[in-house]
């Protein structure tokens, strides 16, 4: 059996349709189309460019589905030219109706009173409008559905947001005797689909910089050499930072009634071992609390006295300078 092949939509001459039988009952007129090639009569079939379906099919009834699919082409240079097609289609359509006014609505509608609904229908969603498909399934005709040009499938498993070949028949100019309205069947013949491909992109995450670990939070558990208190309502934060040859201890006040840029005080004790002197920078940037150093541990300890004593004769001294000021 020799395949046919359709009509593509740039090869259509509008002149050569040819209207045959008409055929008529209580609701509706249908005048059937055929399509003139080099003399020879032949059924209107087209082959469209690939459009995106994009929904789910409709049951109207048990004979057909109805389906409705955006003008978006998938190659887009291509959409022009198929909303143009479509276009000239109705132009003809209205054109022969005119002329063939007596012989289409005589006997049912005024032909002054008859709206033309056209191929593409308005939109919200999408710009360049829709066409409306019925799929077929009675004893005389049934759309053939595929996968790929290959694979039959059902009307339930017809996929949604994947490429659509059709072959569509430019079947017949129905008349709708009871609302005053006639408009262009499209029978589609095949519906082949195509999952729709969706670009990957095969990258994985840098390993962390220097710069980006830094912005890290430490657990408190793992800070080394920094401790914090409280002195009473005055907040004070003891601050200690780690050197290799010296201990400072820098003093941040929340209290205005307290200048520690200018605040120093000297401690003396009885003892010769060690002193802690209090004195300011010659910037007045900071106050600093130093200690002499032990030749045997130079880490980060402050160094009151060798002797317990005078360790805690110059603690007892320290805390009753801290309880002064506060």
């Amino acid at each position: 059996m020799n395949l046919q092949e359709p009509f593509r939509i740039h090869q259509i001459d509008y002149n050569n349709l040819i209207y045959t039988k008409i055929k008529t009952n209580e609701v509706k007129k249908i005048i059937f189309i055929k399509y003139n090639d080099t003399n020879n009569c032949k059924p209107f079939v087209i082959q469209i460019p690939t459009l995106l379906n994009l929904n789910e099919p409709v049951k109207i009834s048990e004979e057909y589905y109805e389906l409705e699919v955006p003008l978006m082409t998938q190659e887009k240079d291509k959409s022009s030219s198929l909303i143009n097609f479509f276009e000239e289609l109705d132009k003809k359509i209205v054109q022969d109706a005119k002329t063939n006014s007596k012989t289409w609505f005589e006997g049912s509608i005024q032909s002054n009173s008859i709206k033309y609904k056209k191929i593409i229908k308005e939109s919200d969603l999408y710009k360049d409008g829709v066409i409306k498909i019925k799929i077929i399934n009675n004893l005389e005709f049934k759309t053939m559905l595929q996968i790929e040009n290959k694979k039959r499938i059902s009307i339930k498993e017809l996929p949604v947001n994947s490429w659509c070949k059709m072959l569509l028949e430019i079947y017949a100019i129905v008349i709708n005797i009871q609302n005053n309205t006639f408009s262009l069947f499209l029978r589609p013949i095949i519906l082949s689909f195509k999952e729709k491909e969706v670009s990957n992109y095969n990258y994985k995450f840098l390993e962390d910089s220097d710069s980006e670990k830094e912005d890290i939070d430490i657990p408190d558990s793992e800070i080394n050499g920094i401790f914090i208190k409280k002195i009473k309502d005055n907040n004070y934060e003891f601050l200690k930072e780690n050197n290799n040859t010296s201990s400072q201890v820098n003093i941040i006040s929340s209290k205005e009634d307290l200048n520690l840029q200018t605040f120093h005080t000297q401690i003396l004790t009885s003892t010769t071992e060690s002193s802690i002197e209090s004195s300011t920078s010659s910037n007045n940037q900071s106050d600093k609390i130093e200690s002499s150093t032990s030749s045997n541990n130079n880490s980060d300890k402050i160094k009151l006295s060798e002797s317990s004593d005078s360790s805690d004769k110059t603690e007892e001294l320290l805390n009753k300078l801290l309880d002064t000021k506060n």
